[in-house]
């Protein structure tokens, strides 16, 4: 195996980059490790000279989760493996997988590797600073992996430099698009921005998402939300903050799985029940995801109502969220729908709406929802009410989240 490594207190952001093309070039195939000085590590894999996937930084299994969302439509928590099927670069494998398995499209999984290696070499370039060694490893680091997209390294490093030059332009070259924001003072906010948009902000930044999980919960890209924020930034209203990764669902367990050699390595989580949401606003799905997820539930949210019969087919929930008022399908429709399957007469449908008329009750009632629930939402009322309905977690459920 070819090795070659490469040592120098820190870099500028084009000394970095063009050093990163020379590594990958001179190996052709094969791993490129980068080392900084807080002990961060990232690693870049490549083919003919053009980068397939990387790993590491600071949130990997964050970054999995947050793009398999975003483009797969999935979540970590809807599959699971054994540790001993995994491959030394653990997500691609299970990317072609759920390719193979036809769960995901080979169009959507590469435009995940995109967005994974234009993060992480941004990533790498924000650091370029604090960078202490490349290390290169040849051809046997990559050689059982099967490429799902192929990209040109020069292109990948040309356009993460703009996006770096875009993040400095906004006044945040300083914060990294991981840090989550929380609003310290939201009648100061209030002052400064719209009541709409601090009401909003209020809500999803509460320091438990980083920006760039925020940007995918708004539908917006991490420099369209950065200018959102940088002003109350740069004002002291709104404090970035590190958060700890999530760790990750295929490496626990272990006990679990050791007798199970010849189980299929992808499968439905039954630990834990599922519970969807069907609503227009992504922040009402977010919210009720913070809310659940560390209760031990798992959570899908389907923000198109058009969407939502096949979802439910598919993710067969213990329990529906329904929104009252969305574009094209109400969810005193969906909920009449999905009454008439036999297999959910009995599942809870708990309709949700920002008006708590009696008539909007009334009508939900013949729809044959189960529950009606007002917005804002609230946590306690929340769990409560999914309490009342699927029973308490067993306790394994909610220490494996």
């Amino acid at each position: 195996m070819a090795t070659a490594s490469v040592s120098k207190q820190g870099y500028s952001v084009k000394e970095l980059a063009a050093q990163l093309q020379k590594s990958i070039q001179a190996q052709v195939n094969g791993q490129l490790t980068i080392k900084a000085h807080d002990g961060t590590m990232w690693n870049l894999y490549f083919r003919v000279g053009r980068l397939f996937w990387a790993s590491g930084g600071k949130h990997p299994y964050r970054r999995w989760r947050r793009l398999l969302k975003q483009f797969c439509s999935l979540t970590p928590d809807a599959i699971q493996a054994r540790e001993q099927e995994l491959s030394a670069v653990p997500e691609h494998w299970l990317l072609n997988i759920l390719i193979k398995r036809q769960q995901t499209g080979r169009k959507e999984a590469g435009s995940l590797v995109a967005q994974t290696l234009l993060d992480v070499l941004f990533d790498i370039l924000l650091a370029a600073e604090q960078i202490q060694q490349i290390s290169a490893l040849g051809d046997a680091a990559v050689e059982k992996e099967e490429p799902i997209a192929i990209l040109s390294t020069a292109e990948l490093l040309t356009k993460s430099q703009a996006l770096l030059g875009e993040w400095f332009n906004l006044g945040l070259i300083a914060y990294s698009p991981d840090l989550a924001p929380r609003v310290l003072d939201v009648v100061a906010l209030q002052q400064q921005v719209s009541p709409k948009l601090a009401q909003a902000l209020h809500s999803l930044a509460t320091g438990k998402a980083s920006i760039r999980e925020l940007a995918v919960i708004t539908r917006q890209n991490p420099m369209a939300l950065g200018k959102l924020l940088a002003p109350s930034i740069q004002k002291n209203l709104i404090k970035l903050s590190e958060i700890p990764d999530i760790p990750s669902a295929y490496t626990r367990n272990k006990e679990l799985h050791r007798d199970e050699r010849r189980a299929d390595p992808l499968k439905v989580r039954k630990d834990k029940p599922t519970i969807l949401c069907v609503d227009d606003s992504a922040q009402i799905a977010y919210i009720l995801e913070q809310i659940l997820q560390p209760a031990g539930y798992h959570f899908v949210s389907v923000q198109d109502s058009v969407e939502a019969l096949s979802a439910i087919l598919k993710h067969k929930p213990d329990l529906i969220f329904l929104d009252l008022m969305m574009p094209l399908v109400f969810g005193n429709e969906i909920c009449t729908q999905v009454r008439r399957a036999p297999a959910f007469r009995e599942t809870p449908i708990i309709i949700l709406s920002s008006n708590a008329r009696m008539l909007d009750r009334i009508q939900a009632k013949g729809a044959g929802a189960t529950e009606f629930m007002a917005k804002p939402l609230e946590p306690a009322k929340v769990i409560s009410m999914v309490r009342r309905h699927l029973g308490e977690l067993p306790a394994l459920c909610v220490e494996a989240v």
